[in-house]
């Protein structure tokens, strides 16, 4: 444990993170966001800024992090020039005297070989530090740093299978040999530092010790440190003591003679890692737990506060996309609600309360044309009744409602997606279906539940899979458990073939990629010696077929751990979540289509502006149709020109933007070169239109701009109004 110069207690802190999140783009890389790496194995506040620092996860690229109160997460740090040689089971502590993270052996790999190498941080980069003397090799010894003499003081540790009892000092330019015995027992014990009483505390094996400098007092307390469930040993500036915890949570206070137990403290959260913390609204102890979620005592209580990485909360339940603002949200098993920043690349949370103890119980989808995420299942606690659940964005908390016609007995293993097309949310399944042989189909329309009975479908299952086909406007269903895969229309459920020959298939994922106008399937594998597979159905065949890989495809790894696929337009990547590691390369080159929104149109007769924008399911890809919209148009207006052109910078030897208010169209700038005009047809204040891109490879990433012009005589003397304009780059796939 060490201390910043506000004496706030920095104890180690060993993150293990149970998840990743990978993005698939379209040069076949994979990429990992949002997570603090693998095995994270020491963290300390960094005197620099004030916030929690991970320096580096192991066996991970080499990145910093760390955790703002604010956005109730942890951040990735920009890299730095330089990175020390360990990646793992390292010493490290703060010198705030100094403005310093010091870092000291470790190991490189997953064995205790050690080194011993001192490094420092300064706020931006990573130094090796020459020092006359140094501590023998070793890993995992017990750090912290004494603020009342200045010094970082360091015991034990394990080096080529022998654990050591020696203790040495650094004062920022040496290290010096402190050795004295009585000692405490040799290995890998726990060491804080209480500014208090002027003393390093330290609890191992054989009882809590004190060092002041000079002599190891003890054993003051024999009862040993746990080796199960405990974590470290914390200064909590809340209570003014050193602190220790254990399984669940649970906490034990020093006052310099005995170990008492700290009430309220034991909730079975599980701690897997702890460290002080004074930051904004945080003044306590900031612990994560064994399934990634991060929490704050506060001296009465443990409060959840967010995540460390890519898995809120406990464990992932779904992840679905935000067409309206273009983001992936994440649901934890509680049900709190994360949105993915592309920016920073990290989860953010949305909710401040969950709503179920298991959130797998519940189905999901996006109900985008009332911009709400929707769940239906049971609340909190044992035989809790379902109930449909909505939360709109910007929201903290879930709102519920019990409705007199809502699907019944169904409490477990539902499946649900949205219709796009049709404007509904499509629940079918749960195990209590499981011997039905046709049950009944509920849709969601925003108000009320819709039950639809057909004379044929497919029978009942439980964590089916559901996927929208935008291209071919259904929705299909792939069984879990089961080969065999349904397209549900809004009227009938059709058979649609086998996934597989023979043999059951274990929970897959499913995605509509719109690059490549497929819906895409990864079937996990049945054991954890075989590969994992991907299929996708052939729009032209009508079949499902195995997709061709390149190189080694799909990476092996484990049954079961494949949570979610989901695909973003604008970027034209397929976004992976899963709590174990597994790597996925994109099946072929794809050059992503865009249509980007810029500039804005003029004032219509009606008082609004004019917008023409994309639909989301027809981008401009080579020989295919792009499709737009024109909205805000004045009722009146009945004629109105597509204009596209080359350049949105340029046109016919001046300058774009160009001023049309000389023209009479007061307020209204041309955006694009009008290098082709197309008319449309407006009625009700709005028009749809497509282009037909050409089939021609050598348009590949090639830019066009358009804009439309509408007639509008009582805008302004010119009788007309312009709307903002789209960047279009045409993609291949």
């Amino acid at each position: 444990m060490l201390l910043d110069h506000h004496h706030r207690a920095v104890p180690l802190l060993l993150a293990a993170a149970l998840a990743s999140t990978y993005t698939l783009d379209a040069q076949q890389r994979v990429t990992e966001l949002g997570l603090p790496g693998s095995v994270a194995r020491r963290g300390v506040v960094d005197p620099t800024t004030g916030e929690p620092l991970l320096p580096r996860a192991s066996f991970q690229p080499a990145r910093d992090w760390t955790f703002s109160a604010a956005l109730r997460g942890w951040q990735p740090r920009a890299p730095s020039s330089h990175r020390p040689t360990s990646t793992s089971f390292f010493s490290l502590t703060a010198d705030p005297s100094r403005n310093r993270v010091i870092l000291f052996g470790g190991s490189t790999e997953r064995v205790f070989t050690g080194n011993d190498e001192t490094w420092e941080w300064d706020g931006s980069d990573w130094q090796r530090i020459a020092t006359p003397t140094a501590p023998p090799p070793r890993t995992v010894a017990a750090a912290c740093f004494d603020s009342t003499r200045g010094r970082m003081v360091l015991f034990g540790g394990l080096h080529a299978g022998a654990s050591l009892d020696d203790t040495w000092e650094y004062d920022g330019a040496t290290w010096i040999d402190r050795t004295v015995h009585p000692a405490p027992a040799a290995g890998a014990p726990r060491l804080a530092f209480d500014p208090l009483r002027g003393v390093s505390v330290l609890r191992g094996t054989d009882g809590t010790w004190e060092w002041d400098g000079t002599t190891w007092r003890g054993p003051l307390d024999p009862a040993p440190i746990q080796t199960s469930g405990a974590v470290d040993l914390v200064w909590d500036p809340v209570s003014q003591a050193v602190v220790t915890t254990g399984t669940g949570g649970a906490l034990e206070a020093w006052n310099g003679s005995v170990w008492t137990s700290v009430a309220g403290s034991h909730t079975g959260i599980g701690i897997a890692t702890v460290l002080t913390v004074e930051q904004g609204s945080l003044r306590g102890l900031l612990a994560v737990d064994s399934n990634t979620r991060t929490w704050h005592w506060d001296g009465t209580r443990w409060n959840h506060v967010g995540s460390p990485g890519a898995a809120p909360g406990y464990g992932v339940d779904r992840m679905v996309y935000d067409p309206n603002r273009d983001r992936l949200l994440l649901l934890d098993r509680e049900c709190q609600v994360f949105a993915f920043d592309r920016p920073s690349q990290t989860w953010r949370q949305q909710t401040t309360t969950g709503i179920w103890n298991d959130g797998t119980d519940i189905c999901f989808a996006y109900d985008a044309a009332r911009d709400q995420l929707v769940g239906f299942g049971p609340g909190v606690g044992l035989g809790a009744p379902s109930a449909t659940w909505r939360w709109d964005p910007g929201n903290a908390t879930w709102q519920s409602t019990t409705l007199p016609v809502q699907p019944t007995g169904l409490t477990e293993g539902m499946s649900m997606e949205y219709d796009l097309v049709r404007e509904r949310c499509v629940l079918f399944g749960g195990l209590s279906t499981l011997s039905d042989p046709n049950p009944p189909t509920w849709e969601w329309d925003g108000t009320q539940w819709h039950r639809i009975v057909t004379a044929s479908g497919p029978s009942g299952r439980r964590d089916a899979v559901m996927v929208f086909d935008s291209d071919r406007e259904v929705l299909l269903m792939i069984g879990n458990g089961t080969t065999d895969t349904w397209e549900w229309d809004g009227t009938t459920w059709t058979f649609h073939g086998l996934l597989e020959p023979t043999g059951a298939t274990l929970r897959p994922a499913a995605v509509y990629h719109a690059a490549r106008r497929r819906v895409q399937v990864v079937r996990e594998p049945v054991s954890t010696s075989s590969r994992a597979v991907l299929y996708e159905i052939d729009r032209d065949a009508g079949s499902w077929a195995p997709a061709p890989l390149e190189g080694d495809g799909l990476e092996s790894f484990g049954a079961g751990i494949l949570w979610n696929l989901e695909y973003v337009p604008s970027t034209g990547s397929t976004y992976a979540v899963y709590s174990a590691s597994f790597a996925m390369r994109e099946l072929s080159s794809v050059t992503a289509a865009a249509a980007e929104r810029f500039g804005t149109g003029c004032t219509t007769s009606a008082g609004t502006l004019p917008e023409l924008s994309p639909i989301a399911t027809r981008l401009p890809w080579l020989g295919d149709r792009f499709d737009y919209r024109v909205a805000s148009l004045a009722p009146s207006t009945r004629f109105a020109t597509l204009a596209v052109g080359i350049s949105e910078t340029q046109w016919s030897g001046g300058a774009l933007p160009f001023d049309l208010g000389p023209l009479g169209l007061t307020g209204c700038r041309l955006l694009v070169s009008p290098d082709v005009t197309l008319p449309l047809s407006a009625q009700a204040g709005s028009a749809l239109g497509s282009l037909q891109i050409p089939a021609d490879t050598s348009l590949v990433s090639s830019r066009a701009f358009a804009q439309v012009l509408a007639l509008d005589a009582a805008a302004n003397p010119g009788g007309a109004v312009a709307s903002n304009a789209l960047r279009l780059t045409l993609g291949s796939r």
